[in-house]
């Protein structure tokens, strides 16, 4: 996950199992008590999910994943609020908190970041894209050819 500052931020996608409920609390309780769990990969965002994209094989698609972000995509997405300390408890990312990250985007120079994911408003409006203006080649000509033409002999 792009980070709004510099870099990138852990995200944890869960799937649980049928009638479990996410309990943020457990979850940073669990954290804490892994003695080779680093500060800096716990998790800010954590999706959870019934189902998440994946190959036949059911190896999840993080490439997917990461370009869905916050924004779109199964389940819902819980996060840790910059500068809330690490032993902060993990709440719902709302709809004023994603403005907000992505104003923070902009206040940093990072706007530019937010284009590479998967944002629903982007999606909408595809067609409205410019394009690129296609080369028209002169009649005959080939690609990546080059006629030789022989003098006289």
């Amino acid at each position: 996950m792009p980070d709004e500052a510099a870099g990138d931020q852990a995200m944890a996608a869960l799937v649980l199992r049928e009638g479990a409920r996410f309990d943020p609390a457990e979850f940073a309780a669990w954290q804490a008590a892994q003695p080779d769990l680093s500060p800096t990969w716990r998790p800010r965002y954590i999706r959870v999910a019934d189902e998440l994209p994946h190959i036949r094989t059911h190896k999840a698609l993080t490439r997917v994943l990461a370009r869905q972000a916050w924004h779109s995509g199964p389940g819902e997405v819980w996060w840790r609020p910059d500068g809330a300390g690490r032993d902060c408890a993990y709440r719902p990312l709302t709809d004023p908190d994603v403005t907000a990250l992505e104003s923070r985007f902009a206040e940093h120079g990072r706007a530019h970041v937010l284009d590479l994911l998967d944002r629903p408003e982007a999606r909408k409006q595809w067609w409205k894209r410019p394009r690129k203006p296609t080369r028209l080649r002169p009649a005959g000509a080939r690609r990546g050819r080059v006629r030789r033409i022989s003098g006289p002999a």
